[in-house]
Order: C-alpha cells, then structure tokens, then sequence
C-alpha cells in the first residue's frame, strides 16, 4: 500500500489530503491556518486524516506561500549584496518603469536590499569571459568583516557577465564562508546563469533572502514528520512555481523557485480532469479565504512564463506557470472609499478574526458575511469549521454598508456580492484578454472554498458557457500536489545571431545543464529515466524581449534541420503574439533552456455511483438571493454525498458539501459525471 500526503496552506485554512495509490481511495482535511509557524495546522490535518500507523507514506508534498509572503512583506533575514563597483544600484535603477507615468505621488516598491548593504568590490569580466581587472581579495574579507558586523544573514553575490564567466562569484563565494563560515550565499552564475543584470541580480537577491527562511521552515516541518510516529519517515517534497514537484534539499538550495508553488498544484489538477473531459483549453480559479488566483491551460498544455512579477518591477527570473493573484477570497472586507463607493477587498478578514459570522470578534463585512445573509450559504451552519454561523454579527457588520447607502440588508449583501464578483471578473479578462485569448474559447475550472460561489457570476461577465467545479473542492489543491510530476528547470544564455551559431558550443551548454539536472535526480532520490525538453530564447534583431520555442535533437545532435525548425516555429509564435511576423528578418539566440520530468501517474480518485433517483438527495429548501431584481427565490438543496452520476439539477438549487456549497443560478443546469465532477452549463442545458 502506498500512500502520499499533499498539504496545501491558504490565508484561511490548510488543506491536508492523502491518496491511496492501490486503490484510489481519497482522504481530506480542512483545519484552520496557523500562522506564523503554520506547522500546527498541518500535523493537525494530517493526524485527522488518521494514516500515521500505515506503513508506506511515500511522500509529503507540500505547496506553501511563505517565500512569496515573505518577500512582498521584507519579513526575512538581513541579507546583503556584493556585487561589481559602480553596480550596487541595479537594485533600485531596476527597468526604469512607472506604474502610473502621471502620479508624481506614487512610489516604487522598496527595494529588496537596502543601499547600505549593497557592496561593489572592485572586479571586471567583458561579455567575452575575459577579466578586465582582477578580484581585489582583500576589499571582498574587508567588506565582509563589516556586513557581519551589521549582523547580516544571507549574501548575494551578481557580478557582471557571471553567466559567461563565474570564476570571480565563486571565489567571492569562498572568501564569504571563509570570515563567515555560518553564512547562507547565493551566487547568480548558480541561481540564474542569464542575460540581464538587473534580472540575474534580483533573483539571486530573492534566493539569497529566502534561504535561511525556508531552510527553517523544512527543518520544523521535518520535526513535526517525526513527531507524528511514521514507521518510516516520508519524503518531503514542495510544489515548484513550475507546476512540478522537488526534494526539501533541492528547495533549500534554490527557494526562489517556490514563490508561486502554493498556487500551481491547483492547476495541474485542473488539467488532469480536463485532460480526461477532453477540454483542452482551460481557465482556473482558485477561490481561498483571501486571494483569487487565476492560471490557464491552452491545447491541454499548461501554459508557462519564464519570470514572474513579485511586485511592479520585481522581477524573478525563474520559470513559472502563468499563475496571477489578486486580494479577492471570501473573507474579502467591504469598505468605503473617501468618495463614498463601495469597495471589496483586496484587505482580508483572515482566519483571525475571520468574517464577523465567525464569531471571533471580527466586525467588518466580508464576502462569507454577505452570502450568509442572501442564503447563499446555509445561513445557520458552517458546514466546512462544522460550526454554527454567528448571524447576527453578520447582520451587524453588514449593516454599516446597508446604513451608508440606505439599503436594506439584503440589497447591501448583494452589493458586496457582486462588486467582489465583478472584480475577479475584471482580473481574469485583463489577464487573458492582454495575451490575445479570447475568454469565450475556455471552460472556467472553479475549486477552492469560494471558487464555486463567484463562478457562475464569473463566467456570464465573460461570456463563459460552461462551468465545471472538481469532486474535490476545497482540496483541490491538495491532492494537486501528490499528482505533480518531478520537474526542474534550467537556463544558460549565450548570445549570438542565430546566422553564426556555433552547434558544438551549443550542445556543451546542453551537456553542463544536463548533468546539473542528474545531480538533482540524484538529490532527491529518482532513478526513473526523466522526460527532457529543451527550449530556445529567440528575438528579431532589435527587440527589447525574446520568445520560447521548442528545439528538439535529431539523436541526441543538434542540427540544421533542428534548428531550422525552431525559427519556423518562433515566426508562428511571434505572430500569434503580436500580431506580426517576419521571416526576412535576422533572428538571434539569447538563452538555452533545459525542463526536466519525471511523470507521476494522474488519477481522478474512484468513480461514483450511478444516481437513481435526485429526490432522494434533497434535504430542505431555503430562501436564497441570487439576483436582486428577483428577489428571494425558494430553493431546493441537495446533498451531495447522494448525488451520483447522471443526476441533473436545473437552477435554482443549492448543492450541499463538506468542503464548500455549490450554487446552481437561476437558467443554469448541473450534471453530476462518472467521477463526482459538477458540469454547469451556464444559462442552458447540460449536452
């Protein structure tokens, strides 16, 4: 028997969920979130799940936030960056972008190291490899003597045209340990071996920031592993900003690739339902306590980016999934801006004190505040904290809205209902809609807490026709973690027109990321042959910004012909991009790129019974506000622990989970499928 263990942490709650490879049987937890630790709440999902006297717990695999958190919160240890004189300030120049050209009054976010502890040392490589002037040892022992003094932590170090040249990094490397022997150091030739100062330079900065945190945060969870008394201590594994998984070592190397691992493992699960639905192009949302997090799948590909924003002109450049997150779960605040307009979000209520229908002492009107009030949610119990909802808090807190504007209750609970709704709906058309994708093309995949009770909302404003909400719901993301393939990913760059490419020199940069790629199959324990990809970074001559295509070896050798295909299929790329191509134009290579993948099988858990009768699973109606021009509408509600496949409900209704409520709107139509998975047709009937 072999089982493994996903645990996916949200602002509100944590999600714990095993899975039992030999047969297919699935287990959940939800418990409230425990910051600042968090470590808490996980032992207590997984002790829930009641596996610890089981033999064969293969893996914990785990997506967490906390580097993001950390980061966008400067809440990390004092860490410094050496780098080139005359080049500490790459930091602060960044792109020389503005966010709002016009408002003199808008400031940039601070910077990741501040300029005190951003050091140059005199020392000078060309974009030949060649040393212009040698590493002045004694200036590096000096600078460090003092940065330890200022009790620094972690060291950054990024010199000029590392990537072609490391010989300096690595020996600023070993002067740094050697005076600070204790010290965490990130070196860029390591961390981001790429084109573009300031990019190599902040991602480095981020990884050297981040090490000691999540070196941390792996040992304590390790001890909490340990106290729960496996027979055999599981493999810890976190979830990759790439849609991948890796070994707590790996992770403790490079954490600056796990800054969107807490959202990715939703995504893959998305992909694998519609893999089986045959829906090839997909747009998720991850409804939590307090974020809504979008991501998408394209001709059944998950759609990847290769840096990802921390914040205006923050860049890292790791590869990612195209994931984007904005302030809008279901513990959401509604407020009122000084011009008197009613706002929602993006400020959240939380676990502590949660929405003020918690009970906890929070007063603010919240999203869940709302939906209690219009029936949305069963207004007596909460199903998933399986406790009674404090009503008449909710009542109190949405009052102060209904006061401002003169509205009854119920009229300022649809208000905050449907401004938060509106703004995912807002988020998700700029995010798919900047890319040139055409909303109407995609299936909106809804998971997470509140995901379900904004996706039909959601998909009429972007006139979606079809809604599907995963047989595991609150979980979602969860047992997305145990499905994660192992995946790596690597960049090199080396610059040159494509016209002049030199084949041998090319492949020996392929060859040094291959074997960087054993070592870490080597780290975290895989021996299974992996799945190897490699990708090209190419632009016209003259432009800012390159694009990522495919290049494939004809037996292992790079070719003409390969290459040749590589350009073809940047011209196509380049022109569904932008509109345009050229293939006149000179083209040249910036960076190689190597992805790594070592599958894991993909299930959907069992299949459920066939539903005999619908009337059987209904258990009450209730006065629920779907649209405020209807009015209180009398709704059935339905278990869905009764519902089999094949059961067909027609709006209004209310489906009833232990992990989340399903609403069916007014003119929408559910089918239940073979695995539990609700398919809404929005404002039809269901094929």
């Amino acid at each position: 028997m072999v089982i493994d263990i996903g645990v996916d942490i949200g602002g509100t709650f944590t999600d714990v969920m095993a899975l039992n490879w030999n047969t297919n049987d699935i287990k959940w937890a939800k418990v409230p979130t425990t910051p600042p630790t968090y470590i808490e709440g996980i032992i207590e999902g997984i002790k829930l799940l009641d596996i610890t006297s089981e033999k064969q717990i293969r893996l914990v695999v785990h997506g967490t936030t906390l580097p993001i958190n950390a980061l966008v919160q400067r809440d990390y240890p004092k860490t410094a960056l050496i780098t080139t004189k005359g080049f500490r300030d790459s930091l602060e120049i960044r792109r020389c972008r503005r966010k709002y050209l016009y408002n003199i009054r808008w400031d940039k976010p601070r910077s990741l190291v501040p300029r005190r502890l951003r050091i140059g040392v005199e020392e000078r490589i060309n974009y030949k490899g060649e040393i212009l002037t040698p590493l002045n040892e004694d200036e590096v022992r000096e600078t460090v003597k003092k940065l330890r003094e200022e009790n620094v932590v972690s060291y950054a170090v990024a010199t000029l045209f590392s990537f072609i040249n490391p010989i300096h990094e690595q020996r600023i490397r070993e002067i740094i340990l050697e005076e600070h022997p204790n010290a965490y150091v990130s070196i860029s030739s390591e961390v981001a071996p790429i084109i573009r100062e300031y990019e190599r330079t902040s991602t480095t900065v981020m990884n050297a920031a981040l090490l000691p945190i999540v070196d941390k945060y792996i040992l304590d969870f390790e001890k909490g592993l340990d106290s729960l008394g496996f027979s055999k201590s599981p493999l810890l594994c976190l979830v990759n900003s790439n849609g991948g998984r890796v070994s707590a070592e790996t992770a403790r190397i490079r954490p600056v690739e796990l800054l969107e691992g807490g959202h990715a493992a939703g995504v893959v699960y998305a992909s694998c339902i519609g893999e089986y639905m045959k829906i090839k192009n997909i747009l998720t949302y991850d409804g939590g306590g307090t974020t809504a997090t979008q991501g998408l799948t394209e001709n059944y590909e998950l759609v990847y980016t290769p840096s990802l924003g921390l914040e205006f002109d923050i860049i890292a450049a790791t590869p990612s999934l195209d994931i984007r997150s904005m302030g809008q779960g279901g513990g959401a605040i509604a407020w009122i801006d000084p011009g008197g307009a009613l706002n929602v979000g993006p400020k959240s209520a939380q676990a502590v004190p949660g929405p003020a229908c918690y009970g906890l002492g929070g007063t603010e009107p919240t999203i869940t505040d709302a939906l209690v009030l219009m029936g949305v949610l069963d207004p007596k119990y909460d199903h998933i904290r399986k406790k009674p909802w404090n009503r008449k808090a909710a009542e109190q807190a949405v009052k102060k809205v209904a006061d401002y504007f003169r509205w009854d209750i119920l009229q300022a609970a649809y208000g905050i209902f449907r401004i938060g709704s509106e703004n995912v709906s807002s988020f998700f058309r700029e995010s798919v809609v900047e890319k040139g994708r055409d909303p109407r093309d995609f299936v909106l995949f809804a998971y997470g807490g509140s995901g379900p009770l904004f996706a039909s909302q959601i998909a009429r404003n972007q006139e979606i026709s079809k809604v599907v909400i995963p047989s595991i719901l609150g979980s979602a993301s969860a047992l997305g973690c145990v499905l994660l393939d192992a995946k790596y990913d690597y960049a090199t760059s080396h610059f040159t027109k494509i016209s002049e490419i030199d084949y041998n020199k090319v492949l020996e940069i392929m060859n040094i990321m291959k074997k960087k790629s054993d070592q870490d199959l080597l780290r975290d324990r895989i021996s299974k042959e992996p799945k190897r990809e490699y990708f090209v970074d190419l632009r016209y001559i003259g432009e800012h910004w390159e694009t990522t295509v495919p290049l494939k070896l004809d037996d292992g050798t790079l070719t003409k012909l390969s290459v040749d295909e590589s350009i073809q299929n940047f011209h196509l790329k380049h022109e569904k991009l932008y509109g345009f191509k050229d293939e006149t134009a000179p083209i040249e290579l910036l960076t190689i790129r190597l992805r790594i993948t070592v599958e894991t099988p993909k299930t959907l858990g069992n299949k459920i019974e066939k539903c005999t009768d619908v009337s059987k699973a209904k258990i009450g109606s209730r006065g629920v506000l779907f649209d405020i021009e209807r009015g209180i509408e009398n709704t059935e509600v339905f278990d869905y622990s009764k519902l089999g496949s094949g059961a067909v409900l027609k709006g209004p209704a209310i489906i009833q989970r232990e992990d989340g409520t399903i609403p069916i709107f007014p003119n929408d139509t559910c089918k239940i499928d073979d695995y539990g998975n609700c398919i809404i047709e929005v404002g039809g009937e269901v094929e």
